[in-house]
């Protein structure tokens, strides 16, 4: 466990500092997916990321926060959750993301 807080306490950055990322360094995948609730009639959305070698240590959901926002938690321009997301399978760890 410690192992994986060192790593998150490691991408902190990437939501303070965007800014610092290089996008076009990561190798990751992203897959679209739907499932369905405990109720039948509704169905959610959500994005798993994962590293590209596919050598995954970890994996952590991110939450939606309150109120009106997206899968991404998209902010003006730029995307928080994608982001975050992107750093983590940089460092071996999957997410899933849902609106």
């Amino acid at each position: 466990m410690m192992f994986l807080v060192q790593k998150l306490s490691k991408n902190v950055l990437f939501l303070i500092f965007p800014f610092l990322i290089n996008y076009s360094s990561f190798s990751q995948i992203n897959e679209e997916l739907t499932f369905t609730s405990s109720d039948p009639d509704i169905g959610l959305s959500a994005t798993i990321t994962t590293p590209k070698d596919e050598s995954i240590s970890s994996a952590v959901v991110l939450l939606p926060v309150a109120g009106p926002t997206d899968r991404d938690l998209s902010l003006g321009n730029h995307k928080y959750y994608k982001v975050f997301a992107d750093g983590l399978a940089e460092q071996g760890i999957a997410s899933i993301r849902y609106d």
